[in-house]
This record gives structure tokens, C-alpha cells and sequence, in this order.
């Protein structure tokens, strides 16, 4: 869901950056020292994850990890999630420095929604059925959100 440079109009790309320097700080204030290597490690394999391209049709796709990173950081997505997408734009040029803070808003509010709606019936069911269940919906959940929201960013594009 990598929103391309010169898609979204200045006024998008403000509303994105806004959006993801609000979590960014939350996610920073929130991440106490003793998580910050779980948090690195999330970042990590989201990172990754993102590489994994899968061919459909004329296009393509890629895993998102996006339900997993909110549920287990909450906020901490939002730091974890620009800090992968820095480390793509620059080294692969996936997306781009313009859109940055567009691709990070698209990925990581949905996972800190996923956190927030899922988050505390997943941690505390001890029925394995039940964590499959809402851990599924989450996922589930995510990917719409961050397909809804790039949509309505393109939208918006011009």
C-alpha cells in the first residue's frame, strides 16, 4: 500500500505527516526503555515482511504485518512503522520522502486501531479458539483500514 512520490497533493502530504508525527510522539512517550528492543524487533520483521512481494495478475502485493506490530506495540506502532518505511524509502526507494508520512498514517493507524479494539480480549482469553478468532478479525481489520485510508488519500489526491 505504498503510496508513489508526486501522487497526493501538498495539502495530503501535510495531513499525513501531521497525522504521523502525532502518533510518532505518543509512540515515543509511551514506549518505556524495557520494550524498546521488542519494539526494534517489530520494526525489523515488519520491515521485512514488506519485501515478501506476491504477484497478482498484473500486480502485486505484500505482507503487511500491520495486525501483529499494533497488537503487541499499541502505540509504539507508529515510531516502529515510520522507522521501517525510512529504512525502505531509503535503501530501496519504495514510496519516497514526500509520502512518508502518508504511507506511515496508512499502515499504522489501522494497527493502532487493531490494538485498541482487539488488543485487550486477545491478552487476557485464555480460549485458543477466541485468540484465533479476534486475532483473525484484526488482521482482517487492518488491511481494510489501510486500504480505506489509502483510498481516501488518493481520493483527495488533487
Amino acid at each position: 500500500m505504498h503510496i508513489s512520490e508526486g501522487v497526493l497533493s501538498s495539502q495530503i502530504l501535510i495531513a499525513g505527516y501531521a497525522g504521523t508525527c502525532i502518533g510518532v510522539g505518543f509512540g515515543l512517550k509511551k514506549i518505556q526503555d524495557y520494550k524498546i528492543v521488542r519494539t526494534a524487533l517489530l520494526s525489523s520483521a515488519f520491515f521485512l515482511a514488506s519485501l515478501v512481494n506476491i504477484r497478482i495478475g498484473p500486480g502485486s502485493t505484500h505482507l503487511s504485518f500491520i495486525a501483529p506490530v499494533g497488537l503487541i506495540l499499541g502505540w509504539g506502532a507508529f515510531p516502529a512503522i515510520f522507522a521501517a518505511l525510512l529504512l525502505q524509502a531509503i535503501l530501496f526507494h519504495f514510496g519516497g520522502f514526500f509520502v512518508l508520512g502518508a504511507n506511515t498514517f496508512t499502515m499504522a493507524f489501522p494497527a493502532l486501531a487493531v490494538n485498541l479494539i482487539f488488543g485487550k480480549i486477545i491478552r487476557k482469553s485464555e480460549k485458543k479458539f477466541t485468540v484465533m478468532t479476534f486475532s483473525f478479525l484484526a488482521g482482517a481489520l487492518a488491511v481494510i483500514m489501510g486500504a480505506a485510508i489509502a483510498g481516501i488519500f488518493l481520493y483527495f489526491h488533487r
